[in-house]
């Protein structure tokens, strides 16, 4: 076995046994609920796999992982690929259908050579990959953990591709990101599978003390920045006092809508399911309600046919859990006896306040036979599909193999329907490999196709590679249809926005997906809300309808059965009175019933979504400024809004974005104009409509807060029919230029001792930058330097200082300032390379006034001199230099006392002299970059 193997498998085997400590004590429960098992024999239908010709497709396998066990299997379609992932590798399949083109690659090459990800430390090694398709945001997720085992600092890994379809495994088709548990003393592992809802990816992971006990993190990442590819997103993580909470897939929420998880109570006779509110921030609130269930033990370890072990590391977490409806689905795997699991699953009811178990179920294979792993998804019409391996010593053959089964809405409760067998993941052999107790398993991977609403599964199965003879099968597959049911759908097309005034047309499409014929079909359409009714004909299709028309609705009765296949369109044209209020909502719906049963009923509506837009009109905007102005100058932006007609303008609203460098100055505003503030973008509203040919005048006053190329970026709306989208922007472009501070005259001393004496006064811009954005240095006349405190007051910079002269002869005191750089507030990080004439090294300044501080700074600059002789430039040092290094902690206390001692004292300490020398040092980069990052910290912990 490789080291990496082994310290992995080890790690696996400690944390399994932490895993299972905690349910070792669960009473051993022999008898089970008699309704459960009648319900189990209820079989009816049989599930069909889809893909592939019945046969699905082999994934990968043993030999494509780098040599790992267990698989950890997951796997996604999207709309036209499939993604799997397994130990050490992952593959993209095009088309799903077929899986007829694999790109495979290494999770490693894959998150750190492509990604340019760095690894937690030298030794850490990738383990449990997850991949899951976030159809809320069109996106593939491939995640995998990364843990340090020597600061037990654990990170975990993903990445999100940058479109639908990926068709390669390069940084072209996908963006990395490295996310830190930030958890000192815990080392994470088994994330299991991702979760996610309308506003975030959410993974959990069991955190294990390294001196004991233990939690969950739950991360949440907002989804926005993953679609958006942003170069942080937000991540917030909470810590949570449980273990193998396990997340759910949210298929239909909503923006705001709670995150759930559903884990053991740990009784093995209920669950606890987990509402989170707030789940992208910092202090979420979690509510748990506990749902018997019916009483189960611990699984016990499956057998091959020859009765030896297929895995001794497996117990009874939930294994997957998602959500369509209101609907939470759950499983995992129990005993139900000492010679037998199955796998126990669960419909939970979230629709009202608190959740309810509506239904429970088992899959039972018989004595001898042990149902493992299981992965199981719902999908928006309440059909639920289940994957699992099965293997057992209850036959001569039962090796380890990939099963599928799945339930209809209409299904008997708490029964699935017949499992089969997937061909292309039919067990070979005996399941053997190189961990002691053997390590088969871990995970299913199971999602909805985001196209048909059908399920897909990627699970294991003993193939007959050397080693380790696992292999990874991948099935397309769905419930079996009703009886003579059939499958109505209904579409409707038509505008978004609709003019006040005007007709709307909307084109309605009833098709019968069979298998069968559907009788007594009816359509039934709901006008937009305040609409008229013009006419509706049927332009397409053999079916005859008779049709009826009321105030608000029409009713088309199909007059005979429609065949399964069968498509009729129709045209429907409604009015929009001039009355309607722009913006109000105008959307068409229409829906279809039928006598027969219809197996999908979520394609059995559709609405047409809109909203009323005024009469048509043409809006242009004009914006013009100076080309030229000064850092501080106040100026102003004439903007005009021109209603070139022919209609009256209303609902306008006019934004304008300005440039970085300026800041809006507050005005009065035409009447009926109001104005909102978002940073730069300026927002105003008019509340009068502008008529035709009557041109909206808006003077937009700024100042300029720096120097540089700058811009005011107008954009005009409008909530009626714009007929020319064209001239509806306009930029106004200034170069914004500064002139160097006017520093007073030099003064002349005789005094021989100065004490914050001030030694000159400054200008620069109308005063509108902190004093932190200058640097003031004092040449006191005796061939001595220093650096000066800045104050303002109004527009007027101040120079103060402190000096002692050998005598009391006439020295003129010179003052210069310069201006540090364009953002004052990143002062520590850019005086170096803005003030390349500072000093190059503080000790050179003189203190009198503050001896204990001055020889501190000097000591400090020391330190950081002899850390950088030794360090970075790779030397052993001479005079001073010489000796041991110096740690960087002893940097560290040497700035955390210098800043203690200036506070203490009411002064300010100026590091920026010394920093600016660092920056200079062009051999220290790497062990520099150390210091600086250091200091800053302190900085920060300061409040500097």
């Amino acid at each position: 076995m490789a080291m990496v193997q082994l310290i992995r498998w080890m790690r696996n085997k400690r944390a399994a046994g932490l895993r299972l400590e905690r349910i070792s004590n669960r009473r051993r429960v022999k008898h089970f609920s008699l309704f459960l098992e009648r319900l189990e024999d209820r079989r009816v239908c049989a599930v069909s796999i889809l893909n592939n010709g019945g046969n699905g497709f082999s994934g990968l396998s043993f030999n494509q992982s780098g040599g790992y066990v267990p698989p950890d299997t997951t796997g996604a379609a999207g709309p036209s690929a499939y993604v799997e992932t397994v130990n050490q590798a992952l593959a993209i399949y095009t088309p799903k259908a077929t899986g007829a083109s694999a790109i495979t690659d290494s999770l490693s090459h894959f998150f750190f050579t492509t990604g340019g990800l760095s690894r937690a430390d030298s030794g850490s090694g990738l383990s449990d990959p997850i991949v899951t398709y976030d159809e809320k945001i069109g996106r593939f997720i491939v995640g995998d953990q990364d843990v340090n085992f020597s600061t037990h600092v654990s990170t975990f890994d993903i990445a999100v591709s940058k479109s639908n379809n990926p068709t390669s495994l390069s940084a072209v088709d996908w963006k990395f990101y490295k996310i830190t548990t930030t958890e000192t003393g815990f080392d994470a592992d088994y994330p299991g599978n991702f979760g996610y809802n309308a506003d975030a990816l959410v993974f959990t992971l069991n955190m294990f003390g390294v001196a004991g006990g233990g939690h969950v993190q739950i991360v949440s990442v907002n989804s926005t920045d993953l679609v958006n590819t942003v170069a942080s997103p937000m991540v917030v993580r909470n810590d949570f006092n449980n273990f193998s909470i396990r997340p759910t897939t949210m298929h239909d929420a909503m923006t705001n809508d709670p995150m759930w998880f559903v884990t053991e109570h740990g009784n093995n006779l209920s669950i606890d399911v987990i509402k989170m509110t707030g789940v992208l921030t910092t202090t979420p609130s979690f509510t748990n309600t506990n749902l018997a269930v019916a009483a189960y033990s611990s699984p016990v370890s499956p057998l091959n046919p020859n009765g030896t072990q297929i895995t001794n590391n497996i117990d009874s977490r939930i294994m997957k859990s998602a959500e369509a409806n209101k609907t939470i689905v759950a499983t995992h795997t129990v005993a139900k006896s000492s010679t037998q699991d199955v796998a126990q699953w669960y419909a939970i009811d979230v629709s009202g306040a608190v959740p309810t178990l509506s239904q429970q179920g088992r899959i039972d294979s018989g004595n001898k036979s042990y149902v493992i792993y299981p992965g199981i998804d719902i999908n928006a019409a309440g059909e639920i599909g289940m994957s699992y391996m099965k293997v057992g010593n209850d036959t001569t053959n039962d090796f380890l193999s990939m099963w599928v089964t799945g339930r209809l809405l209409t299904d008997a409760s708490g029964t699935m329907e017949t499992p089969v067998i997937v061909p292309s993941a039919t067990g070979l052999k005996t399941y053997t490999d190189f961990a002691s107790g053997h390590r088969a398993g871990d995970l299913s991977g199971i999602n909805i196709d985001p196209v048909d609403g059908s399920f897909w599964a990627a699970n294991e199965f003993a193939n007959a590679q050397s080693t380790a003879n696992w292999g990874t099968g991948i099935a397309n597959f769905r419930p079996s249809l009703p009886a003579n049911s059939a499958d109505l759908a209904i579409t409707t097309t038509g505008p978004t926005s609709v003019t006040a005034g005007s007709n709307a047309t909307y084109t309605i499409t009833l098709t019968n997906n069979g298998p069968n014929t559907a009788q007594a079909v009816v359509l039934t359409d709901l006008f937009p809300a305040g609409s008229t009714f013009v006419s509706m004909n049927k332009t397409f299709g053999t079916d005859v309808f008779g049709i009826n028309q009321s105030s608000s609705q029409i009713i088309a009765t199909a007059n005979t059965s429609i065949a399964s296949g069968s498509s009729d369109t129709f045209s429907l044209v409604v009015f929009a009175p001039s009355t309607l209020n722009a913006g109000s909502n105008f959307s068409n719906q229409a829906s279809v019933t039928s006598s027969t049963i219809d197996s999908n009923t979520s394609n059995n509506s559709s609405t047409a979504a809109g909203s009323i837009v005024g009469p048509a009109t043409d809006l242009a905007v004009a914006n013009s400024g100076p080309l030229t102005s000064k850092e501080g100058d106040i100026f102003d932006y004439s903007v005009t809004v021109t209603n070139i007609g022919p209609n009256v303008a209303t609902g306008v609203v006019l934004t304008d974005t300005l440039g970085a460098v300026l800041r809006y100055v507050p005005t009065v505003l035409p009447t009926g104009v109001t104005i909102s503030q978002s940073g730069n973008v300026l927002t105003f509203n008019f509340a009068s409509p502008i008529t035709v040919g009557g041109p909206a005048n808006l003077t937009i006053r700024v100042q300029a807060i720096e120097d540089g190329d700058t811009t005011s970026t107008i954009s005009v709306t409008t909530t009626a029919s714009d007929s020319n989208l064209n001239n509806n922007n306009a930029v106004a472009n200034t170069l914004i230029t500064e002139d160097l501070p006017v520093v007073s005259a030099p003064i002349t001393s005789t005094t021989k001792r100065l004490s914050n004496v001030a030694v000159a006064t400054f200008t620069h811009a109308n005063g509108i930058e902190p004093t932190s954005a200058f640097v003031a240095t004092i040449d006191w006349g005796d061939r001595t330097t220093s650096t000066g405190t800045i104050v303002l007051s109004g527009t007027i910079y101040t120079v103060t200082g402190s000096h002692r002269f050998s005598n009391s002869t006439p020295h003129t005191i010179t003052t210069t300032v310069v201006e540090i750089g364009a953002a004052a507030e990143l002062l520590l990080l850019k005086v170096g390379d803005e003030v390349p004439d500072l000093p190059a090294r503080i000790s050179n300044e003189h203190d009198h006034d503050c001896p204990s501080l001055n020889r501190q700074t000097n000591d400090f600059a020391k330190n950081v001199d002899s850390y950088l002789g030794k360090c970075i430039n790779g030397s052993s040092g001479t005079g001073n230099n010489a000796g041991s290094k110096p740690k960087l902690s002893d940097l560290a206390d040497s700035v955390s006392q210098l800043l203690k001692r200036g506070k203490s004292e009411g002064r300010p300490v100026q590091l920026g002299a010394l920093l600016a020398s660092l920056h200079g040092r062009d051999s220290a980069k790497s062990s520099l970059n150390e210091v600086l990052s250091m200091i800053d910290d302190i900085f920060a912990d300061f409040g500097s």
